[in-house]
């Protein structure tokens, strides 16, 4: 029969160490106070007080109770082993990220935003908890965080109307500015994006049918590598420039152009030209949709990454502010 685990992996089982930190899950980290006190002016003052404040004693090595659990505490003193970490940081729960940093603060740790930082990069947390990232990255300073995180936001088209973290609340009313303005920025680049475009010659498949005569828009083709045209589109492909352009109001990012819901309506709409029809076979108009798509995915999020978002721009005088707004229903407890 396995015995439950109660002490830590190396380095945090250190042999010469002389004082243990049990986390609140029942964790030993045995280490040497000469390296905590170092980097912790509250550890300092904990190990100053007299031996019997210790909550007990295992192996004759003195014990202070942490309400920390292991996930964190493991996160938590690696910046004051840094060297003696092997392989990579991982954490893939943004609750933790947000208790790692309210402990830093907590004990008075610096270089925990390093660890921070590259387990979130690590992470897959960029992506499934984009609005957390961007609000811990504005309230820690970390311009480049905070810049992905509000284009990973805006990418998947969460709503700015009433922003709602999981894990802080409330949101400070200048972050959700900052991102409303961003999200403007980046509508503006990519419909921009859309009304100067040339498009290349291969585009020239969903152009020229003379049964759309009612069509009022034109775009701009090359016709070889120094002369462009204006031509006609057929009248499924503009529906779909409208949609897409429609679409990044709401969505400012490439992968709006191959919606397969826009796609798969323009698509629909070409059936009710019966030249349109005949011109190409179905499944030739949806790879010549579909590769325009790709092309104008590549052309949006050029634009958008061409222009700098508030988030990016470090503020005048900014202190890094102190993470103690956790959700209620999310807080483990510090």
């Amino acid at each position: 029969m396995s015995t439950k685990q109660t002490c830590a992996e190396d380095p945090f089982g250190d042999p010469d160490g002389d004082v243990i930190l049990r986390s609140c899950d029942g964790i030993d980290f045995r280490l040497q106070t000469v390296i905590l006190v170092t980097k912790s002016p509250i550890f300092n003052a904990l190990f100053d007080l007299p031996q019997d404040h210790a909550v007990g004693r295992r192996n004759g090595i003195p014990f202070f109770c942490v309400a920390e659990p292991a996930s964190v505490l493991r996160h938590l003193l690696q910046s004051c082993y840094p060297l003696h970490i092997p392989g990579r940081t991982t954490i893939n729960n943004i609750h933790e990220i947000l208790e790692l940093l309210v402990a830093a603060d907590k004990y008075d740790l610096s270089g925990v935003d390093t660890v921070a930082r590259f387990a979130i990069a690590e992470s897959t947390l960029m992506f499934s908890h984009p609005f957390d990232i961007y609000v811990i990255a504005t309230q820690c300073g970390w311009e480049a965080e905070a810049s992905s995180a509000a284009r990973r936001t805006f990418a998947i088209g969460s709503s700015l109307e009433a922003p709602y973290s999981q894990i802080i609340q409330p949101i400070p009313r200048d972050d959700r500015d900052r991102l409303r303005i961003d999200f403007s920025t980046c509508v503006e680049a990519a419909i921009e994006a859309m009304e100067t475009l040339v498009w290349p010659h291969f585009c020239s498949n969903l152009t020229g049918c003379h049964g759309c005569k009612s069509i009022s828009v034109t775009v701009v083709m090359v016709q070889s590598p120094f002369t462009s045209a204006t031509r006609r589109p057929d009248s499924f492909w503009e529906y779909y420039l409208r949609d897409v352009q429609e679409s990044l109001k709401k969505r400012p990012c490439g992968s709006t152009a191959l919606d397969k819901n826009i796609i798969d309506q323009a698509l629909r709409r070409r059936t009710e030209c019966s030249i349109c029809c005949k011109k190409s076979g179905e499944a030739a108009a949806d790879e010549h949709l579909r590769a325009m798509g790709k092309w104008l995915q590549a052309q949006i999020d050029r634009n958008i990454s061409e222009i700098q978002l508030m988030s990016e721009r470090a503020v005048p005088g900014f202190k890094r502010r102190k993470l103690l707004m956790i959700h209620p229903n999310t807080a483990r407890g510090v």
